[in-house]
């Protein structure tokens, strides 16, 4: 029965226990990664037979979930080139302008 425990945590987690139904009342693009998510983790546990049964009750398009599955992070979360600082990172930036120009503190 312990090996069972992951997958009723996932389905727990994802659908609603009284109505058997996916905890999504609204499928906005607020919401898309957390659906891709879903989407991946049900598939895991064989709630859905295949992909495309998954993401289509999930509303998420077809390319986006493959890469979820393997395991691959969303882009959104590799930064990028025009990635703003946090308030420490600019502190600390500006900190090291004030040492590298012999400037006061």
């Amino acid at each position: 029965m312990s090996s069972l425990q992951p997958e009723d945590d996932t389905l727990r987690r994802w659908i609603d226990p009284d109505t058997v139904k996916l905890r999504f009342l609204r499928f906005h693009d607020y919401n898309l990664e957390e659906r891709t998510v879903a989407g991946a983790d049900l598939l895991r546990i064989r709630y859905y037979k295949t992909m495309i049964e998954a993401f289509k009750a999930l509303r998420v398009l077809s390319k986006r979930p493959r890469s979820r599955v393997q395991g691959h992070q969303p882009v959104q979360a590799n930064g990028g080139h025009n990635k703003a600082l946090s308030p420490e990172e600019e502190a600390e930036v500006l900190m090291y302008r004030r040492i590298i120009q012999g400037s006061p503190f």
